[in-house]
């Protein structure tokens, strides 16, 4: 089955237990036994070649099972509350983590949190954000955007969506609910004519 990196997912979309991945790989940059969509793997670590940055960051989650995801979920409501939980994890089947294309990114030689890694300013950062686009990675919870996500601003956590999507979302400040009923709206016109 082919992977659609474009696949939205949120309370919304939860992911069909056919659609969860069947090839993951070790992911780049960790220290950890942390996997991602071969994709997600190849073009994150081109990412932070080009940059480099690998002796400055580290991937601090990648795939997640859906048992994992259970897990984190009730562990986090436990430790941190409900309200904390709910602007920061995903309930079980409507994580993107399951589909192996979504990337905790934190800052090497720092303490991360493992809901909140330390990846929101410096130049680093800047350096990863100015250029992500361009190898198909997107912030995928910016802030200002939580009505739409239903996620607090996270600012180290990326997904592959591939080129020219990220670019497209980029240039025009598009969440992937944004650009998916974009793309939905569009068909729908072609359809038409």
């Amino acid at each position: 089955m082919k992977t659609n990196f474009l696949q939205l997912v949120n309370p919304d979309y939860p992911i069909l237990d056919e659609e969860r991945p069947q090839l993951l790989v070790p992911a780049p940059f960790t220290t950890s036994n942390i996997l991602l969509d071969a994709t997600v793997a190849t073009e994150l670590t081109n990412l932070i070649e080009t940059l480099k940055i690998e002796n400055d960051v580290i991937v601090t989650d990648g795939y997640r099972t859906k048992k994992n995801q259970q897990d984190l979920w009730d562990e986090t409501i436990k430790e941190r509350g409900i309200t904390f939980t709910n602007k920061y994890v995903a309930k079980p089947g409507c994580s993107e983590h399951e589909l192996g294309l979504a990337v905790d990114i934190g800052l090497k030689n720092t303490i991360n949190d493992p809901i909140k890694p330390t990846f929101s300013t410096g130049p680093i950062v800047a350096r990863f954000l100015y250029n992500m686009a361009d190898f198909g990675f997107i912030l995928r919870y910016p802030k200002g955007k939580e009505s739409i996500t239903r996620i607090s601003y996270e600012p180290w956590h990326f997904r592959y969506v591939g080129t020219p999507h990220s670019q497209i979302m980029k240039q025009q400040d598009w969440v992937l609910e944004e650009y998916v009923a974009f793309l939905n709206a569009t068909r729908g016109q072609v359809n038409e004519g």
